[in-house]
């Protein structure tokens, strides 16, 4: 079953996410696509993360998190945060910026601020809730992995050939 899971789910596009946070003086970074919204009222996310993941503990025991969106143009982050490494180091090569709430990569092109509010266990990942505490809207097209590459939603795509109109 988790060959036709993963069969599956690469033909679902989805865009791309740098998951942050700081705990003390240790950091998190890695790229979600399990990114989802919850709830409006209030306003809740989920992200799910490998319960074996070194960022694990960090992003499940942080007060905040961030989920950036990352934009066209963002594949080099992408590809430095998916690799497995120290947070920081990672963050340090693709650029950022500190926050009330944490860390934000540079290059995304919009943000949410999360406090933490519950785990949950989901196999061998956690869903780590969090409520909206702040944050950017984004302004740009977001890069979509879809088949083992990225790419971006024709309407972007289609505005960018023709400067937008």
């Amino acid at each position: 079953m988790q060959e036709l899971l993963r069969a599956f789910m690469r033909e679902a596009a989805q865009q791309v996410y740098a998951v942050t946070a700081r705990n003390v003086d240790r950091y998190a970074a890695l790229i979600a696509t399990s990114v989802t919204s919850v709830s409006l009222s209030p306003p809740l996310m989920v992200v799910s993360i490998a319960r074996d993941s070194r960022n694990h503990p960090i992003i499940a025991s942080a007060e905040h998190f961030l989920i950036s969106m990352l934009g066209v143009g963002g594949e080099r982050a992408s590809t430095i945060l998916a690799e497995p490494g120290d947070g920081r180091t990672k963050l340090e090569a693709v650029g950022y910026r500190e926050t009330e709430w944490g860390p934000i990569v540079t290059s995304s092109i919009g943000f949410l601020a999360l406090r933490r509010h519950s785990v949950c266990a989901g196999g061998d990942h956690d869903l780590i809730l969090g409520e909206v505490v702040g944050g950017e809207p984004p302004s740009g097209c977001p890069l979509v992995y879809h088949r083992r590459g990225y790419t971006t939603v024709r309407s972007c795509a289609a505005d960018s050939l023709d400067g937008g109109h």
